[in-house]
């Protein structure tokens, strides 16, 4: 296992192929936006996607997108303004 990047943590197979990466982060909302970016490191697109909100502002109506290198979480409606109230676990997977 080693550090991907932003608090990924990824690990590899028993051939050393990187295989997922995972992690928790939390952001701040200022009530106004509904898009949040969150850099994964990896340098691949993940072709599994698992987010889970750890915090009950994060725990809304949204979907998650990514690329080779973030996550982009959209929510429905913006989340309340607070200090790193929102909190998500996340699981990346991707072909080997």
């Amino acid at each position: 296992m080693n550090q991907a990047g932003a608090g990924t943590l990824a690990r590899r197979n028993f051939d050393d192929k990187l295989r997922e990466g995972s992690g928790r982060i939390a952001a701040s909302a200022d009530g106004a936006a509904t898009k949040f970016v969150i850099p994964h490191g990896l340098g691949v697109q993940p072709t599994l996607i698992n987010v889970t909100p750890n915090s009950k502002d994060a725990a809304a109506q949204f979907f998650v997108t990514a690329d080779l290198t973030n996550m982009n979480i959209t929510y429905a409606q913006p989340p309340p303004a607070g200090t790193k109230n929102l909190v998500w676990s996340y699981l990346l997977e991707f072909p080997i």
